[in-house]
């Protein structure tokens, strides 16, 4: 369960670590029952922010969302900091094997160590530090999974999400089509009158399709897949009712007109499909549950904000 303290992963997340400079001296912009957070953390990961994305951050609208960001993190860090204090209460323990195997699996994203000790300098980063960090962030991942591990699906959750998300279990649709292919616009919509006026879509097919093999079948074009339509009507054909005429339809080969004639649409049954669902519904639920607790969390703790 990682998404609340990522929520800015894409700004701070160094090779998948957090990275918390050493701050000691300097201005602190918050503290989270005694714990200090400082605000050269917040710059350091701007200032990387900007390095790497520079343009998003330029100009009036970079200013707003700059500012956005800030807040952002400082409240990733409040939540961090809540989260490694109750880590202590759950005796959350993190060995140094499991840091080193984090360690290792770094290094290899690098050509070498001279590049890897590189990276670490440009980060103003040592190897400790990094590791400090490695352990830092487990803990926190470790904590979180403690935290919401009381979160559980009933079956009759995940039989109310099945009946009402039917169309996420899928496997294959195909539906029998008829067609009527033409070139210009102005006559697909002549076309659609026509048909709206009550004339047979199969007299309409024979008149005026330009596709030589179904319309003098009076535009019967089978079954077909829906990864076998073009790609723009293979949408539109499945939400139409049997029995029901689209309007005119714009494709390369030109405008389409389609009449759904029946369908046939395999889905996957509950017991199919309840892992998926019960692991969607309980990330859905963690996360729900650990926003909670982080709001209560800061309710009992002692929190001052100094910006």
């Amino acid at each position: 369960m990682k998404k609340y303290f990522f929520i800015l992963t894409c700004l701070f997340i160094f090779l998948g670590v957090i990275v918390l400079p050493s701050c000691e001296g300097r201005r602190v912009v918050a503290e989270v029952n005694g714990k200090k957070i400082y605000q050269e953390e917040i710059d350091k990961i701007i200032n990387d922010l900007k390095a790497s994305h520079g343009g998003l951050l330029a100009g009036e609208r970079g200013k707003e969302l700059e500012k956005d960001f800030r807040e952002k993190i400082l409240t990733a860090m409040i939540n961090d900091e809540l989260i490694i204090g109750e880590s202590l209460k759950l005796g959350v323990k993190v060995g140094e094997k499991e840091v080193e195997e984090k360690l290792n699996k770094i290094r290899k994203m690098f050509s070498g160590e001279k590049a890897f000790k590189q990276t670490l300098k440009s980060k103003g980063m040592t190897e400790k530090s990094l590791k400090e960090n490695i352990k830092r962030n487990l803990t926190i991942e470790r904590a979180v999974e403690k935290i919401i591990s009381s979160v559980k699906v009933s079956d009759r959750e995940a039989r109310d999400y099945y009946g009402k998300n039917q169309d996420k279990f899928i496997i294959s649709q195909e539906a029998k089509l008829k067609e009527i292919l033409v070139k210009e616009e102005e006559g697909a919509k002549k076309v659609y009158s026509n048909l709206e006026e009550g004339k047979s879509f199969s007299s309409q097919a024979r008149r005026y399709s330009i596709d030589s093999e179904t319309k003098y079948r009076g535009g019967d074009w089978g079954w077909k897949k829906k990864e076998e339509l073009p790609a723009e009507l293979a949408d539109k054909v499945f939400l139409l009712k049997e029995g029901e005429v689209s309007e005119p339809i714009q494709t390369s080969a030109g405008w389409y007109i389609i009449k759904l004639v029946d369908k046939k649409v395999k889905k996957k049954s509950f017991e199919q499909a309840k892992k998926e669902i019960v692991n969607a519904i309980k990330k859905e639920n963690q996360e729900k549950y650990l926003e909670d607790w982080l709001k209560n969390q800061r309710k009992k703790s002692k929190i001052k904000i100094y910006i």
